[in-house]
């Protein structure tokens, strides 16, 4: 997705569905591991190192589908950061 010049940064990024547009991920890339060496999909590290007191873990948004799942902690993100999706 591209970015027009009224559209803030933010809100293109705020969720799994948004960034996964902003970075053209489908579901093409479904079942495609990033582990695999000749995987398409690429996971970094560039050595950034955050403290755990600034990394949040809460419930996931619109899982009320997932059952027992529905209420487990499994959406992390760093605290204050604008490019989360908010509840």
């Amino acid at each position: 997705r591209r970015r027009t010049s009224r559209e803030k940064l933010e809100n293109l990024t705020s969720g799994p569905g948004k960034l996964c547009q902003a970075f053209g991920i489908d579901k093409n890339l479904n079942h495609i591991s990033a582990l695999n060496k000749k995987s398409p999909l690429f996971i970094g590290d560039i050595g950034t190192k955050i403290p755990k007191s600034k990394i949040i873990k809460t419930t996931r948004i619109g899982v009320d589908y997932a059952g027992k799942w529905k209420d487990k902690k499994l959406r992390f993100y760093i605290k204050n950061n604008a490019f989360i999706s908010k509840k």
